[in-house]
């Protein structure tokens, strides 16, 4: 067991779930695809041009995306998450094993989601809920069990980390510490939140940029590629998939104009380049 009573701090990086999606056996075959669901909101193709259809990961899969190959690359994912869970299940066991389980935080975040077939996408170059979330997970001693779909950002961690420790934080940390949220005592710490996303083309007018707001039920979502822009507005609470773009319907035109406005206010107080945020 672990006699020594300093505090320590250690941190493990994974490679996956990751391309290219090559699980270990038993994983390998785990999940079969005859019997593996679609994502709800699967499409052959993409509705229009979002700047990233032809790049990194949206090129492992055949265009138009087809049903057999997304089961098929779904499998593969599943099996890479279920083998990546086993070995932190290894790091958990040893954590027990040392005597220290019960006075340690285990702090669990990771990447971007990719799509794998999801609005007729693969990866995660874009700002569709399915890939602008990432795992976050926090154990330890006095961290009730339960769950919270309060905002975050991976800034939050660090401040997160010091509350929980006992730590200063330094000054110039803009992430929020997330501690209320985890004890329960506190709802939010942000009413919502931006995404940005940028592929340069060598210039910054040269961008091709995909931007959303999301205020917890509507989201709404500004793309500029090549000189065009694109707007979606989706309805989160009856709509999660975001497979019903609303931004064209009469009724939507208050909500269309008031995100619109919060996205360009995110941008400059951001300080974003005014080229990325022309209409």
């Amino acid at each position: 067991s672990y006699k020594d009573d300093r505090p320590f701090f250690a941190y493990c990086a994974f490679t996956s779930p990751h391309d290219p999606r090559t699980p270990p056996p038993p994983y390998s075959t785990l999940y079969d695809p005859s019997s593996m669901p679609l994502p709800a909101n699967f499409l052959p193709r993409h509705p229009f041009d979002n700047g990233e259809l032809r790049v990194r990961d949206e090129l492992l899969a055949p265009f138009p995306r087809t049903p057999e190959d997304t089961r098929k690359q779904l499998c593969d994912y599943y099996g890479m998450i279920s083998s990546q869970d086993a070995q932190v299940g290894r790091i958990l066991k040893a954590l027990h094993d040392s005597g220290r389980a019960e006075n340690t935080i285990v702090l669990y975040t990771g990447d971007h989601g990719l799509a794998i077939g999801s609005h007729g996408l693969f990866g995660k170059q874009n700002v569709y809920e399915h890939s602008v979330g990432v795992p976050l997970i926090v154990h330890g001693p006095q961290i009730r069990r339960g769950q919270s779909d309060a905002f975050a950002y991976g800034m939050d961690i660090l401040p997160t980390l010091c509350r929980l420790t006992g730590v200063s934080q330094p000054d110039n940390l803009e992430g929020q510490p997330l501690d209320g949220i985890i004890a329960g005592s506190t709802a939010s710490v942000r009413s919502s939140t931006f995404h940005p996303y940028i592929a340069h083309d060598k210039t910054i007018t040269g961008a091709r940029t995909q931007h959303a707001v999301n205020d917890g039920r509507w989201k709404y979502i500004r793309y500029r590629v090549r000189g065009k822009t694109t707007v979606q507005l989706f309805d989160l609470h009856n709509d999660p998939a975001e497979t019903h773009d609303l931004s064209s319907e009469a009724a939507s035109r208050a909500e269309v104009d008031r995100l619109d406005k919060m996205l360009t206010d995110y941008q400059h107080a951001l300080d974003e380049p005014a080229v990325w945020r022309a209409a």
